[in-house]
């Protein structure tokens, strides 16, 4: 057992002895002459968290981690014996820490999934978060808070890398933003959110199930696996459209003239769901353009058999890779709705307002 599932399994222990007590009743777990357990007394665990989610954790005036949970755990630490030290990490590399062994346990709100449940121990969750957002007051399209409660949306986001080499790969400039924004309306809104993502500097959402991917052939096996029991799939990756026919297992070494590597499509990810749709799933997928945004992305909605299209255009200020902000029109096969330069997660709630429209005719 890792120091990780000791720590986990030990507060989960503690939790139990502490209620226990003030009921009156017992319990089996060894302790020292002043209460604590023996098994955890004096040590030091190290423990990762985000520190800017108040009230559970975050840093007041003088710099000190206050909050519910470090109350807590500071009550855990000085009834049985031991200590703890707080990292301020975000929720990827704390959870990255955890796997390497570099801290022993980690405060996080996160889905407890089958494959999590493999890799770690979870205490008992203290806390269940529900959701709230807020709409205007003349609002006609959001019709409830929860208008995608139970639904299951698949979202895909970031940029694939295609492996020339074990030190070289062939990608794009996508940042994941619009992807993730996309995840965090969905999951604000009731659904239950799958964010299949390519390599990206972003902080995984709050309330999704994240599977990571690095490669568009992991990526197309990861989202045709899952397709079939979503509601909703949207496709805002910006997958590679090649890759190389084989990747070397050795760095190619810098040779005097040209060179070149020979490529071969990758696996059209948006068209397999197209033919492979379940009744009444929503599919939407995005098309970047340089010219003839309009044209070419009404040929891809029909030829992907997709129910949306979410097209920009690069060369739009606004619009595009890496900024906060994007200029999108929404195309279905009724009409083209132009939306002005918003901020990536106000597109993505425009988004879901359509989806569920679309989702009312079905």
């Amino acid at each position: 057992m890792s120091l990780f599932k000791k720590f986990a399994a030990t507060t989960l222990a503690l939790t139990m002895v502490f209620s226990l007590a003030a009921c009156g009743g017992s319990s089996d777990t060894a302790t020292t002459e002043d209460g604590g357990d023996a098994a955890t007394t004096g040590k030091v665990y190290k423990i990762g968290t985000d520190t800017t989610f108040a009230p559970f954790e975050f840093q007041n005036d003088a710099g000190e981690f206050v909050g519910i949970d470090i109350d807590m755990l500071n009550a855990i630490a000085e009834d049985q014996g031991f200590e703890i030290e707080l990292q301020s990490l975000g929720f990827n590399a704390a959870v990255q820490a955890l796997e390497a062994g570099q801290v022993d346990g980690v405060i996080a709100g996160m889905s407890i999934t089958p494959e999590r449940q493999e890799k770690f121990d979870f205490s008992e969750p203290y806390f269940d978060s529900g959701v709230v957002m807020g709409v205007k007051e003349d609002n006609e399209d959001i019709k409830s808070y929860e208008d995608l409660a139970g639904k299951k949306v698949l979202v895909t986001a970031g940029p694939t890398q295609e492996a020339i080499d074990p030190v070289r790969y062939i990608t794009n400039h996508s940042t994941g933003k619009m992807g993730y924004a996309l995840a965090t309306v969905a999951a604000r809104r009731g659904a239950n959110v799958t964010l299949v993502s390519g390599v990206t500097n972003l902080e995984v959402p709050l309330f999704v199930d994240y599977v990571p991917v690095e490669s568009a052939e992991d990526m197309f096996e990861t989202v045709t696996k899952a397709a079939p029991e979503q509601d909703i799939i949207i496709k805002s990756a910006a997958v590679a459209d090649y890759t190389p026919v084989s990747t070397a297992t050795e760095k190619i070494k810098k040779k005097e003239g040209a060179a070149s590597i020979e490529l071969k499509p990758t696996q059209d990810i948006l068209k397999w769901l197209g033919e492979h749709k379940t009744q009444g799933q929503i599919l939407c997928g995005f098309s970047m353009e340089t010219e003839n945004m309009l044209e070419n992305s009404r040929k891809k909605l029909e030829k992907k058999k997709a129910d949306m299209i979410v097209a920009n255009n690069l060369k739009v200020e606004g619009a595009g890779f890496g900024t906060d902000t994007n200029v999108v029109t929404l195309i279905t096969d009724k009409e083209a709705k132009e939306l002005p330069k918003m901020t990536k997660e106000e597109v993505a709630v425009e988004i879901f307002n359509e989806i569920v429209k679309i989702s009312s005719h079905c």
